[in-house]
């Protein structure tokens, strides 16, 4: 879950917990970071709305809530007047300004049975994209390493390097050169 504690911290001005697959709704809690200039909460899988209460911070410059699940009216005033559409987008479930997506009476009801807004299958693509590359050059280094490995153990048991040695010891030049 999004950790309430951050809401003690009062005297915060940075708080970037981008990245890192919390789920939950954002603590109530966090209205009480009257210092804060910046918060990122973008691309974990947080869920609900967008508590009234963020609006009481009247110090925040700059606001990502990016490629979670959240849904709901974006809340109005103070700061909150001043983030751009960038700052919600991924969330399929917002509405209001400044998205283009107007609220209906029903933008409080949460999109039970709806099926998943796209940012959770983009993190999920992502990864995937990651995971297939790192596991084909895992591949490629250990099909290397096992080759190489018994072409010189064939090589260091054959006639090959018995023959090699033997000639490298029957001339007078450093190496065999």
């Amino acid at each position: 879950p999004v950790p309430e504690s951050i809401g003690r911290l009062v005297a915060l001005r940075g708080l970037n917990m981008s990245y890192n697959n919390f789920m939950g709704q954002i603590p109530f809690q966090y209205r009480n970071l009257s210092q804060l200039e910046a918060m990122d909460l973008s691309w974990n899988q947080i869920t609900g709305e967008i508590p009234q209460e963020l609006t009481s911070l009247t110090s925040l410059e700059w606001l990502n809530l990016s490629y979670n699940n959240l849904y709901g009216r974006i809340p109005q005033g103070n700061q909150f007047s001043t983030f751009s559409d960038s700052s919600f987008e991924g969330n399929a479930g917002l509405c209001g300004v400044p998205l283009s997506k107007h609220c209906d009476n029903q933008s409080s009801i949460s999109p039970t049975g709806v099926a998943p807004p796209e940012s959770e299958g983009l993190w999920q693509d992502k990864l995937g994209v990651i995971l297939l590359f790192a596991f084909v050059g895992l591949g490629f280094g250990v099909g290397f390493a096992l080759s190489f490995l018994l072409r010189l153990y064939c090589r260091m048991e054959g006639w090959i390097c018995f023959l090699s040695l033997h000639w490298i010891a029957s001339t007078d030049q450093p190496y065999g050169i």
